[in-house]
């Protein structure tokens, strides 16, 4: 069983690219499931699934207001994990 893993750097409320490169990678059959990881949002479910095999998990991570850069927000959300 093969598995891929995106990490966004958001909420994935407006993420298409994300989903079309999730769709891709099943639809040409080499990944069997597809978990994509961002950042909770109260307004959106904190676990969903887009379709067979594509899995959206967001996950609360409190970060310092002096992150305010993509790599140490990065860092920052793997401290917790």
């Amino acid at each position: 069983t093969m598995n891929n893993l995106h990490i966004a750097l958001n909420d994935l409320n407006n993420s298409s690219r994300i989903f079309k490169q999730a769709k891709s990678l099943r639809k040409s059959q080499l990944i069997e499931n597809v978990y994509i990881a961002g950042f909770y949002n109260p307004a959106l479910p904190e676990s969903e699934t887009i379709s067979e095999g594509i899995y959206i998990n967001r996950f609360s991570r409190p970060l310092s207001r002096k992150s305010n850069t993509k790599s140490k927000a990065l860092l920052n959300f793997f401290s917790y994990s």
